[in-house]
């Protein structure tokens, strides 16, 4: 009986002794775990501060810089004073372009809004109709020039005559005012010529002023009229020189 008793004994102690190393193990496990959890968190919270500090440091040093200073010379000049404000503009001088001859529109030599001073080439009309009746005043002139030489020449033969009674005054008379004639022909044919040339000239419209053009009223290849109460275009000045 001892010895049945000895060995339960035996055996209920080695059955305590495993519990309690089984305990044992499972809380060594736990205490382990939360080691290795609390240094993970450590080593987060490690590396996210490591990698905010370069950043603080750079502000910290960026604001320490020293601010540039550039040096000048003092200078004494006028300061522009500008004002800002809603209005109106009103040009000082308007003019209205308009054809002063007939004729076929050749070339226009502006854009609308354009900047142009006193003798700028605006339009140009077709010039030969223009120019041929120069030529042909030009000729007429040249026709009655002969006449004239000789009416002046036969004049003064018939001044030689009448000085020696070989021709009746009468003849003498006629004579001369056939002469008188032909010069005014040739007076005649020098207005037609200075007519004919500020016709032709009037085929190259000019800007009058220094101004802006305005919009455009006809385009190239219409025909215009010297009455034609609609002007070409328009040209403005909204400032002067002296300004």
């Amino acid at each position: 009986m001892n010895k049945s008793e000895n060995f339960v004994n035996l055996s209920t102690d080695s059955l305590t002794d495993k519990k309690k190393s089984s305990h044992v193990g499972l809380i060594l496990i736990v205490i382990c775990s939360i080691a290795v959890l609390f240094g993970i968190i450590w080593a987060v919270r490690y590396h996210y501060h490591a990698a905010a500090e370069p950043a603080d440091t750079s502000r910290s040093r960026g604001g320490s810089l020293p601010v540039p200073v550039v040096t000048g010379s003092v200078k004494q000049k006028d300061v522009p004073i500008y004002l800002d404000g809603l209005g109106t503009v009103q040009a000082l001088n308007s003019v209205a372009i308009r054809s002063r001859v007939d004729g076929q529109l050749i070339k226009v030599a502006f854009t609308e809004g354009q900047d142009v001073k006193a003798g700028d080439l605006l339009v140009q009309i077709d010039p030969a109709p223009y120019q041929a009746l120069l030529d042909q005043t030009v000729a007429k002139k040249a026709q009655d020039e002969a006449q004239l030489a000789n009416a002046l020449i036969d004049l003064k033969r018939y001044t030689t005559l009448i000085a020696t009674n070989s021709i009746s005054g009468q003849v003498y008379d006629t004579q001369k005012a056939l002469a008188d004639q032909r010069k005014a022909a040739v007076r005649i044919d020098d207005a037609a010529i200075d007519s004919a040339k500020v016709n032709l000239n009037y085929t190259t419209i000019r800007a009058p002023i220094d101004g802006r053009t305005g919009i455009r009223g006809v385009d190239q290849g219409n025909i215009v009229l010297a009455n034609d109460p609609s002007p070409l275009a328009a040209c403005r000045t909204f400032f002067s020189k002296a300004i």
